[in-house]
């Protein structure tokens, strides 16, 4: 795996490929953000002679500034299926994605899966799935994470899009105002002491 930063010098980016003893292969593209935010691309190819099932995590430890005591959950997630091995026909199905927050889940974004036929090499997409932005009072201590379930036919590439986020709960302008007004006039009251 690469990790490298983005424009951004608080974003990075990781990428890599893995492939074992011909059974998967793996590419990733991730963008991780401590603010928090977990989110990118990825591709699975099930290179074995039948269906299999995919179990993926993806957890990003936060501190700093990405630990916040309350904030706003955003997930996405779409997927597009292709027929690698020419069959005909591919099919991605049982699919789940639950977003993660210190370990629990917090947002869950399901899809029936998808099934393409009718020629060698075909396509579907898996159109995007959101949810958010939902209030999420507990915020963050720990970390926040992605975790997917689901059955890829043999012989076929499922390519998948997704994050999951939390952003602070903004402070009204309001408070803002109400507060550098004050300090004027608690600056204007210690002067005509003085």
């Amino acid at each position: 795996s690469n990790v490298m930063p983005t424009a951004n010098p608080d974003v990075f980016s990781a990428m890599g490929m893995h492939t074992t003893d011909n059974v998967w292969q793996y590419n990733w593209n991730l963008m991780l953000d401590p603010d928090p935010l977990i989110g990118g691309s990825f591709s699975i190819r099930n290179m074995s002679s039948t269906t299999q099932t995919f179990n993926l995590a993806f957890n990003l430890p936060v501190s700093g500034e990405g630990v916040l005591s309350s904030g706003y959950k955003s997930g996405t997630i779409g997927a597009t299926l292709t027929d690698t091995d020419g069959s005909g026909q591919a099919q991605l199905s049982n699919m789940t994605w639950d977003g993660l927050i210190d370990g629990n889940s917090e947002m869950n974004l399901l899809t029936a899966g998808t099934l393409c036929f009718g020629g060698a090499g075909c396509s579907a997409t898996v159109f995007p799935v959101s949810d958010g932005p939902i209030f999420h009072a507990d915020g963050v201590s720990t970390s926040i994470g992605i975790a997917m379930s689901f059955e890829l036919t043999a012989g076929d590439t499922a390519e998948f899009t997704t994050n999951f986020e939390v952003t602070p709960v903004p402070v009204p302008a309001a408070v803002w105002l109400f507060g550098s007004g004050l300090l004027g006039l608690i600056g204007v009251a210690k002067r005509k002491k003085a």
